[in-house]
């Protein structure tokens, strides 16, 4: 039996309510789940693979990236829903008999084995780390299941390393459902990361870059150096060796740089152990057992680690590997989860990253091909809000109330140089598909509450729009959408959900029509410099508009100093 969190169950419904039309399409529904490391993305599609089985007679098809967690996610079908038949493709092809689960890796569905299925036999097709949907190997499994009736990426970032996004319409097209890792942390889902910088004279001006990343060689012959491997050490001492030394996962360029940094951890008297592809099935058993158990206090990795491994009682991660902007916000929410879990005792997660000499380097190269931190990525923060101690997720909110004001004051300034009418005209667009009374910011949306508390839908990057609520002056992650539209109508939703009233913001009261009173007049003059007789010629909800977003941006400090207080 599955118990799911509240998000859980608000993101399942989401998805069922698509699968409801999606079994009467003729075109196949495609919808991307964006969750970060340890919201639970397995339990979800098991729970949505059951559903489907015992309501629609549907059969699945669960595609993973890699065959450890191919063996994770049956465990997993076998211990949430032991009545639910899972079988791997390859029991599938051997017994040919067809479970109403199935779960393989994207490299097991070549053409020959993809020739040996129908293409309608599995009306659910999941993608797990569905940022690899934009591979060959992936689009061979689009194309080959062109009579599925939906198709389900989960990933916890949208974007692959060579920029292109799986959002976008050629691949998943919607965002059905968003979680950031802000929001899991507020929910008490994941636990506060603190972010140090560990910083080294390393200079990596002259490695070229392979595609959208560093030269993985050269960038391994570079950093791989007794000066940085020493330094990273030390960090890790100083902030994570404490009573014992907390439990570590270490991120190396590849298996040989692995190997040097284990061994100053060893040199320097804490277990260490490297975790790497060149090992037996039984080897690994035994390290991650040694791991478990904490025999073994620190492990070393380059690339095994970053997807679908779980060990929960992780409370550092040390990035040792540093990346350009494009990969590292692809790889790096994954570094970073891989600490973010709940676990009994566990209050916090450290996060060490190295940083690497920066010069100019000549040609100029794209921004997205510069050197990034992957924490700052992560996070969505700016990288010198970080690497101090900060708690990661508060620089985050930072950064977030910085772009809203600035949306709003430019919002501020729109009305006081250039009029009211263009203002209005937005306001109403918003008012003819909606009862409530949405303030426009350029791209973005506010709304009043009750009690000084309010609610926006900010754009956060070209596809998304994030939800959140201020409470008494913090801020607090609701959700996120690809589009406005629908950000708009999840904000709805929660209104309805969680406020006892709506007289401030419903724009079918009476009052909104009512001429405004003269303190009203007064007080929009003050704050928009607009003419006290083109103010006295607007109803009292239109001024009351004006002032709630004049009265944020005059507030700013005193909001500014509950927040960051």
């Amino acid at each position: 039996m599955i118990s799911l969190r509240d998000y859980q169950k608000e993101d399942l419904g989401s998805i069922l309510h698509l699968v409801e039309g999606a079994a009467t399409g003729i075109v196949p529904t495609k919808a991307l789940a964006i969750q970060p490391t340890g919201a639970g993305k397995t339990v979800l599609m098991i729970e949505l693979m059951r559903r489907v089985w015992e309501e629609r007679k549907w059969r699945s098809l669960l595609v993973v990236p890699n065959r450890g967690l191919e063996g994770q996610t049956l465990e997993r079908c076998q211990q949430f829903i032991p009545d639910v038949m899972a079988m791997s493709l390859k029991e599938v092809l051997q017994k040919r008999r067809i479970a109403p689960i199935t779960v393989t890796t994207a490299g097991k569905l070549h053409e020959g084995t993809l020739a040996s299925l129908r293409r309608d036999l599995y009306p659910l097709i999941l993608m797990d780390e569905a940022h690899h949907g934009s591979a060959k190997t992936y689009r061979r499994i689009f194309d080959y299941f062109s009579e599925s009736k939906f198709f389900l990426g989960v990933t916890a970032t949208f974007r692959r390393g060579d920029g292109v996004s799986v959002a976008d319409a050629d691949y998943f097209g919607q965002i059905i459902a968003w979680r950031t890792l802000g929001e899991m942390t507020d929910r008490g889902y994941l636990v506060p990361a603190k972010g140090f910088y560990l910083y080294s004279k390393t200079d990596l001006a002259d490695v070229a870059r392979l595609g959208n990343d560093y030269n993985e060689a050269q960038l391994a012959q570079k950093v791989d150096n007794p000066e940085r491997n020493e330094a990273i050490v030390d960090g890790w001492k100083r902030y994570a060796g404490h009573e014992g030394g907390r439990p570590t996962v270490v991120f190396a360029v590849n298996v040989d740089h692995a190997e040097s940094i284990a061994s100053v951890f060893q040199r320097k008297g804490i277990t260490s152990a490297v975790a790497s592809g060149r090992q037996s099935k039984e080897e690994i058993r035994k390290i991650m057992g040694g791991y478990r158990s904490g025999r073994i206090k620190v492990l070393v990795s380059c690339l095994l680690l970053i997807e679908g491994w779980d060990a929960p009682w992780t409370s550092c991660v040390v990035i040792a590997r540093p990346a350009t902007r494009a990969a590292a916000c692809v790889i790096g929410p994954q570094m970073i989860g891989r600490a973010l879990r709940l676990s009994t005792g566990k209050k916090d997660a450290i996060i060490l990253e190295v940083r690497d000499l920066k010069r100019k380097i000549k040609p100029k190269l794209s921004p997205s091909l510069e050197d990034s931190s992957l924490i700052a990525e992560a996070f969505e923060a700016q990288e010198e809000d970080l690497g101090k101690g900060e708690i990661c997720q508060d620089a985050t909110k930072q950064n977030q109330y910085m772009r809203a004001y600035k949306e709003r004051m430019k919002a501020l300034e729109q009305i006081r140089k250039e009029g009211l009418a263009e203002f209005f005209d937005v306001v109403e667009k918003i008012a003819q598909g909606s009862q409530f009374a949405w303030i426009p910011f350029g791209e973005s949306l506010f709304m009043q509450l009750e009690g000084g508390d309010f609610l926006e839908v900010m754009r956060e990057s070209p596809i998304l729009y994030e939800i959140r609520v201020t409470r008494q002056g913090v801020i607090h992650p609701v959700g996120g959408a690809r589009t406005i539209e629908r950000a708009q109508m999840m904000a709805e939703t929660w209104i309805m959900d969680h406020q006892k009233t709506c007289s401030l913001n419903d724009r079918s009261q009476g009052w909104r029509q009512l001429p405004p009173t003269d303190a009203q007049v007064q007080y929009a003059n003050q704050l928009t410099g607009r003419a006290v007789e083109e103010l006295q010629s607007l109803k009292r909800g239109m001024l009351s508009d004006l002032i709630i977003l004049g009265r944020v941006l005059w507030n700013r400090q005193g909001a500014s100093m509950r927040y960051y207080g």
